[in-house]
């Protein structure tokens, strides 16, 4: 009887440590212009996410991984089909053991869709201000996440 305890015991440790796990275990792969995803939100989030102005407190995250294969500029839209806001976090090349600090995130309560825009005029948006932040400048071999 103590050796079945003892299992169910390492057992219930497995299981809680698994649901902060990897980002890159979790990452949705999009391709160029592919429209309709679907939201594989993870609840909660694998990693606390602070950018530079502002840390994004929702609960429910999808990620989503894009690889690179040409120089451009990477813009993206999130269309929202309801009236619900959606906040994002933008990572280059980043490390799934340290993700780092994002490159571009946005926490506006603006109606209507964000993300990265040709002339958006910020990195970083906090509460209040612009749905749209500025586009990411890409080589090939460069891979975006986005959360």
């Amino acid at each position: 009887m103590k050796s079945f305890r003892i299992l169910f015991i390492v057992l219930l440790g497995l299981v809680s440590s698994q649901s902060y796990g990897q980002v890159c275990d979790i990452l949705e792969p999009i391709c160029t212009s592919q429209d309709g995803l679907n939201n594989t939100a993870s609840d909660p989030s694998p990693i606390p996410i602070v950018g530079t102005c502002v840390s994004l407190t929702g609960n429910r995250v999808a990620w989503y991984v894009i690889l690179i294969d040409q120089v451009s500029t990477f813009t993206f839209q999130i269309e929202a089909t309801t009236p619900n806001d959606y906040d994002f976090a933008v990572w280059r090349n980043a490390d799934c053991n340290n993700m780092g600090t994002p490159i571009r995130t946005n926490w506006s309560g603006a109606p209507g869709n964000t993300g990265l825009s040709i002339g958006a005029g910020n990195t970083c948006q906090g509460g209040g201000g612009s749905n749209q932040s500025d586009p990411i400048n890409v080589v090939p071999g460069d891979e975006i996440i986005i959360a």
